[in-house]
C-alpha cells in the first residue's frame, strides 16, 4: 500500500479515558462516523467559537433530543477531539471524549455546562488529574471552506513545490507529509485533512510507462500486455506546468477511518475525490483530495516547482 494510504487510517490523538455507562452506545457504532454515541431524536448542527481558559477553541455540536456529538480544536494547534455525551433538563450537558469506535466516553472528564441562549457556559477538563478549565464560547456560522476570500502562498525548503491555498485554512508540513484542512471542527471529526500529499518514489507508485503512454496499473501484471479499459489498468492523464509533471485519473482504493475510529468507506471515487501524482525533477508526490473539486483545481494550477 503506498504511503498516501498510512495518513487516511491515522487517529488523532486522545486522552484515554474509562468507560461510563451513563454514555448510550447505539446500534453499528463500530462503523458510524464519528463512532459514538448515536444522536437520538432530530438534530441539530450548530457551531462555536470561544475559549477554554486561555486557549481559542473552535466546536461543532450535533445535538439531538437526549444525546449529542462535538468535535472541537485549538487554534494554537489545530488538533482535534470528539466528544459525545447527554443533554439533561434546564439546558445543562455533560459531555466525555470519544477515544475510539468502541469505547464509551467519560464523564468523569470532558466538556460539562449549560447552553444559555446562544451561548455555552461550562468547565473543561481533559483527564481526571488535570484542573478544570473556565468555557466560554457563543454560536457562529458554520465555518467557510469553499475557497472564498484571499489566499496565501505556501513554500517549505524541505518541498519541492510551492501553491496557494484558502489563508482560513491549515497547512502542517513535515519531512514525508503534507496536509492542507479546512476550519471546520466537524469535517475534521468525519474526514480528517481535506488534502494530502505524501513523498513517495516511483517503484511505490502502480505508475508505467508503455509504449507511448503511462498508465497506473493496478495489479501485478505487465501493463503493456492489458488493454488500457481493463480494471486493473488505466491510462494516466498527464500534463506539464510550471515545472511539474501532473499524472491523473488514478483512483486510490485505500480504507478511510475518521479521526476518532470508526470505517466510512473505501477511498477515491466519491464525489470531489481526487488522486494524483505530481513529478518534480527526480521527486515523486502523490496527491489525495475528497474537497471541492474547484478549489482543489484552483490549488492544483497554483502548483509550481520551487526555485
Amino acid at each position: 500500500m503506498p504511503n498516501l494510504a498510512l495518513v487516511s487510517v491515522l487517529l488523532l490523538a486522545f486522552f484515554q479515558q474509562p468507560a461510563d455507562p451513563l454514555i448510550p452506545t447505539g446500534d453499528g457504532a463500530q462503523w458510524q462516523c464519528p463512532a459514538t454515541p448515536v444522536v437520538n431524536g432530530s438534530d441539530s448542527k450548530v457551531w462555536f467559537e470561544g475559549t477554554f481558559g486561555q486557549r481559542n477553541i473552535r466546536l461543532y455540536l450535533d445535538r439531538g433530543d437526549t444525546t449529542a456529538v462535538a468535535a472541537f480544536y485549538a487554534t494554537d494547534d489545530w488538533k482535534g477531539i470528539s466528544l459525545g455525551g447527554h443533554l439533561f433538563p434546564e439546558n445543562k450537558f455533560a459531555f466525555g471524549i470519544i477515544t475510539d469506535a468502541e469505547t464509551e466516553p467519560s464523564t468523569r472528564s470532558g466538556l460539562k455546562g449549560q447552553f444559555v441562549g446562544e451561548k455555552i457556559l461550562g468547565t473543561w477538563q481533559p483527564d481526571a488529574a488535570a484542573p478544570a478549565v473556565p468555557v466560554e464560547l457563543h454560536q457562529v456560522p458554520e465555518p467557510p471552506c469553499d475557497g472564498h476570500g484571499p489566499w496565501k502562498s505556501f513554500s517549505d525548503r524541505r518541498w519541492p513545490i510551492e501553491f496557494s491555498y484558502p489563508a482560513n485554512w491549515h497547512v502542517v508540513a513535515g519531512e514525508k507529509d503534507l496536509t492542507i484542512t479546512c476550519p471546520d471542527p466537524q469535517g475534521m471529526a468525519y474526514m480528517g485533512q481535506n488534502i494530502w500529499l505524501s513523498k513517495s518514489s516511483l517503484k511505490q507508485i502502480p505508475l508505467r510507462h508503455c509504449e507511448h503512454m503511462w498508465v497506473f496499473n493496478l495489479e501485478d501484471t505487465d501493463p503493456c500486455e492489458v488493454p488500457p479499459h481493463s480494471a486493473s489498468v488505466s491510462k494516466a492523464i498527464v500534463t506539464t506546468r510550471n515545472g511539474i509533471t501532473h499524472y491523473g485519473g488514478w483512483v486510490l482504493e485505500d480504507r478511510i477511518y475518521c479521526a476518532i475510529g470508526g470505517y466510512e468507506g473505501l477511498g477515491g471515487g466519491g464525489d470531489g475525490d481526487s488522486d494524483e501524482v505530481l513529478q518534480v525533477g527526480d521527486s515523486w508526490l502523490q496527491m489525495h483530495s475528497h474537497e471541492d473539486p474547484s478549489i482543489l483545481r484552483r490549488i492544483d494550477a497554483s502548483m509550481k516547482q520551487r526555485p
